[in-house]
């Protein structure tokens, strides 16, 4: 995150959706499929750990109101290595189930 040129920081107002976890999800996925197609790189960086709770910080630094969510960071730039696509013999069967486990 030290070297990313961009940092991108998705917050949602909870007063306004039932779902902030999950529009912050999304909204993240697509901005990790822009970045891609734009040739650049992107993580999901998760601001709450087992051992860290950022949330509450990042609004402090931000000047974020309490309403906000924040579920992650995305930093944006120069990927360091290029990430190969799966292919057919990455994909298991196995790993299928239909209608039960």
């Amino acid at each position: 995150m030290k070297e990313a040129p961009v940092l991108i920081i998705p917050t949602t107002n909870t007063t306004k959706t039932n779902y902030p976890t999950e529009n912050l999800s999304v909204a993240s996925e697509n901005m990790f499929l822009q970045a891609t197609s734009l040739g650049l790189g992107s993580v999901w960086k998760a601001i709450k750990t087992d051992k860290f709770d950022g949330e509450e910080k990042i609004k402090d630094i931000l000047g974020l109101p309490r309403q906000y969510k924040v579920i992650n960071i995305i930093p944006i730039g120069q990927a360091k290595e290029e990430c190969k696509p799966c292919t057919d013999e990455d994909f298991s069967l196995e790993k299928v189930h239909q209608e039960k486990w």
